[in-house]
């Protein structure tokens, strides 16, 4: 439970900074850039600590230290958005970039054990939505025929081509 909840929270963050760093006159021209920069410290700061919880080689953890580090300069040299009317986090991306290195230590300090239950959940419930999900949902009824999977006409199923081309049954 206590992975799940680091895990939102960090996702909570990264785009409380995406937010304040993508948006404004000057940040137009970032494009993905601060998307990709923030996926690549989280992803570094999420394995030094599996690396330090499990005591990997240091040069392990030296090259993702200098991928978060290097990520983390580029945020900094973004240019930024204009503070919003409302709520503004103070010294971004600083704060945000502090919160997903904690969130990222918890969720390394966990024993393997809650990973491998959580995957093995985060599986199951991927292969139901793929499985199951995706084809009896009220969204893809509501779609015109060339986007949607299945149409009903009287009490048989017509199957229309997914726009890859692909079919479904």
């Amino acid at each position: 439970r206590s992975l799940g909840l680091t895990k939102k929270t960090s996702i909570e963050i990264r785009n409380l900074l995406l937010r304040q760093i993508s948006t404004g006159s000057d940040a137009y021209d970032n494009g993905t850039t601060p998307v990709w920069l923030v996926v690549i410290f989280t992803i570094c700061s999420l394995i030094i600590s599996l690396g330090i919880t499990n005591s990997w080689a240091l040069p392990v953890l030296c090259i993702f230290g200098i991928g978060m580090s290097a990520s983390a300069i580029c945020l900094f040299l973004l240019p930024k958005s204009p503070p919003p009317d409302t709520f503004c986090c103070p010294y971004v991306p600083f704060v945000p970039m502090m919160g997903i290195i904690f969130n990222s230590y918890m969720m390394g300090s966990m024993p393997n054990e809650t990973w491998k239950v959580i995957s093995t959940w985060l599986l199951l419930g991927l292969l139901f939505y793929f499985c199951y999900g995706i084809h009896h949902s009220e969204l893809n009824k509501k779609l015109p025929p060339p986007y949607n999977t299945q149409q009903k006409m009287g009490n048989r199923v017509t199957t229309f081509p997914l726009p890859s081309g692909d079919s479904t049954t």
